[in-house]
């Protein structure tokens, strides 16, 4: 169950029956964003996952890397104030891993930054 009304109001418009009613992903961030989703998320995280997409896996892992420390603190900074949300790094002892040398799999090519 969503318990979050801003939440409920946003997946009740995404899932309405007539599709010329609902709104592109980039609308629903505008209209509904910034109730959803913590300010970092769109000032600063948003772009950031949507680089992602075009990254093979080992520079996946590697640009989360590079970020890690600063994504955990905005997450820890922010997390009380979205409800239903639990703290879910708090309390695993996270820490940013660090920079693999080679690739997975033991492979002799390094990884590029």
């Amino acid at each position: 169950k969503i318990e979050d009304p801003a939440l409920q109001d946003m997946v009740l418009h995404m899932i309405q029956l007539d599709p010329a009613l609902r709104l592109s992903a980039h609308e629903y961030l505008a209209s509904w964003g910034s109730l959803i989703f913590p300010p970092h998320f769109s000032n600063k995280w948003h772009g950031f996952m949507a680089d992602l997409v075009n990254k093979d896996s080992d520079n996946k892992v590697l640009a989360i890397q590079t970020v890690f420390n600063d994504m955990q603190a905005d997450i820890l900074e922010f997390e009380g104030q979205l409800p239903g949300m639990e703290s879910i790094m708090s309390s695993s002892g996270c820490e940013a891993p660090g920079r693999p040398e080679r690739a997975p799999g033991g492979d002799s090519h390094v990884l590029d930054a």
